[in-house]
């Protein structure tokens, strides 16, 4: 049987007194879209950190392809590491490098999931076809990030994440700050390419639109625990108050708001 893509039993993390994650478990299939959703604060950021190793969990395991991940050196985490991608929330590009640079960066590293490192020439071939699969022509390779919109930031930002073909995907709030057209041009090229290359991917957003495009499955975090998940089709016809009272926006509900 094949083991889950990603696999977190029981995970906990807290910052002080505050359990921002309580024995967290959930699983991720492999080829599947998972778009974890919940109120700011619940640590929707802090479980993705914790996955790709920038925190430190408390307790429980994380798993990848079956194995287990947590306990291991930093150098044995490495080779995990390199099957993961990162569109992060504000694209997070480097200024001082071109755009081309930007989406081989990890070939030019040698970090990606093969490991080899690329000669210039070579990287740059595969960074503009990788912008091509974002919509983005070649003459924009040698742009720098200042020169483009944000729209074409993100897009950028999204080659880069993919160019190092990796297994796995993660997309912090790939929408924020882009207007309705542009968030779906985006929407669409996150689809499109996560299913073209066969890729598991997890994104955590508060876009409701975004949740309806690129999700397979759903799921909401609320006080460090999975409070409900299901198909992405099941969640406007969904029972739980939790969700009812995300999805539309309402003040009043189980979910406390402050002012």
């Amino acid at each position: 049987m094949t083991p889950p893509k990603i696999k977190v039993d029981q995970l906990c993390k807290s910052f002080g007194t505050k359990a921002v994650l309580d024995e967290l478990t959930l699983e991720v299939k492999s080829g599947e879209s998972l778009v974890i959703i919940g109120a700011s604060g619940t640590g929707k950021s802090v479980f993705i950190k914790t996955i790709l190793g920038l925190i430190q969990e408390d307790s429980g395991d994380i798993f990848i392809d079956g194995d287990k991940v947590t306990g291991l050196s930093q150098r044995a985490r490495q080779k995990y590491m390199k099957k993961f991608g990162m569109l992060f929330q504000g694209g997070a590009l480097f200024d001082s490098l071109p755009v081309w640079e930007n989406v081989a960066f990890t070939l030019l590293q040698g970090t990606s999931k093969h490991g080899k490192i690329l000669n210039k020439k070579d990287a740059k071939e595969v960074a503009i076809e990788t912008l091509r699969s974002v919509n983005l022509a070649p003459d924009v390779a040698n742009r720098y990030p200042a020169e483009l919109s944000g729209g074409m930031q993100k897009r950028v930002a999204l080659a880069r994440a993919i160019a190092g073909q990796p297994d796995i995907i993660f997309f912090d709030e790939p929408t924020t700050g882009l207007d309705p057209i542009t968030s779906s041009t985006i929407n669409h090229l996150i689809r499109e390419n996560v299913k073209n290359l066969g890729l598991t991917s997890v994104a955590i957003t508060h876009d409701m639109g975004s949740v309806r495009s690129i999700a397979d499955r759903v799921a909401l975090l609320h006080n460090g625990r999975i409070q409900w998940q299901g198909s992405v089709g099941d969640l406007d016809h969904a029972d739980d108050p939790f969700v009812r009272q995300f999805i539309h926006g309402l003040r009043d509900g189980p979910m406390k708001v402050v002012y």
